[in-house]
């Protein structure tokens, strides 16, 4: 009889400890799945990248953020040009033509730099910096509105080129080929053409940037630019 009693003490233990043990995993497998869920909505992926993340927590429509990301949402603040009192004006002007005729250039440009600095000479622009720093020399600035803000439009589109390639491969190394070179080029002579369309160029000016392409002017050193 005495054995017959510690047999089932036990049985019942066993089916105590068992069940105990099912509660236990089933909590942990609860806070397991609670924890791999997540909060659908914008999100800042990176400091410079803000993306939707779904309830599974997976990634999708990554978009660059030239002033960084905070909140979920891209800072947004306006260029800021940096030189004396002609060039600001010149400049507010450029881009106002811009917004005014070519909106979707002008946006481009909004997004793609963040700094206009005015210098003595050496065009070019800088896309590897935060925020992307298009540096413009005398002679662009005083060759006229339509002239410069088409230069401004040609610049930005190789910061959307380096920085759209950053989106897809947000870890990687852009090379060169993406945003300089005859083909990135001839993209960026396109966007100007059609911004130099859009703000009322002369058939003159047009038919230059068709034919500059061969100048390949993108060899010459920033600083060896009279522009």
């Amino acid at each position: 009889m005495a054995n017959k009693s510690i047999i089932l003490i036990s049985i019942i233990f066993v089916m105590v400890s068992s069940l105990a043990y099912a509660d236990s995993v089933t909590s942990e497998l609860g806070a397991i799945t609670s924890a791999s869920a997540c909060n659908s909505g914008w999100k800042c992926q990176l400091p410079y990248f803000m993306a939707y993340r779904s309830s599974t927590c997976s990634w999708s429509d990554r978009e660059y953020c030239l002033f960084g990301c905070s909140v979920g949402k891209c800072i947004i603040k306006p260029i800021k040009i940096v030189g004396d009192s002609d060039c600001v004006l010149k400049t507010n002007q450029a881009l106002t033509l811009l917004k005014k005729e070519a909106r979707v250039h002008y946006n481009v440009v909004t997004k793609s730099v963040g700094v206009i600095k005015c210098v003595d000479k050496g065009f070019g622009i800088y896309v590897g910096i935060n925020p992307p720093k298009y540096v413009v020399g005398k002679a662009t600035i005083n060759a006229g509105t339509i002239w410069y803000a088409s230069t401004i439009v040609h610049d930005a589109c190789h910061s959307k080129q380096y920085h759209d390639y950053r989106v897809d491969h947000p870890y990687a190394t852009v090379p060169l080929k993406i945003y300089t070179g005859k083909n990135a080029e001839a993209l960026c002579l396109n966007a100007q053409y059609d911004a130099l369309v859009k703000i009322g160029a002369n058939q003159i000016i047009l038919d230059h940037i068709k034919n500059i392409i061969n100048s390949e002017y993108w060899e010459i050193p920033k600083k060896d630019r009279w522009w």
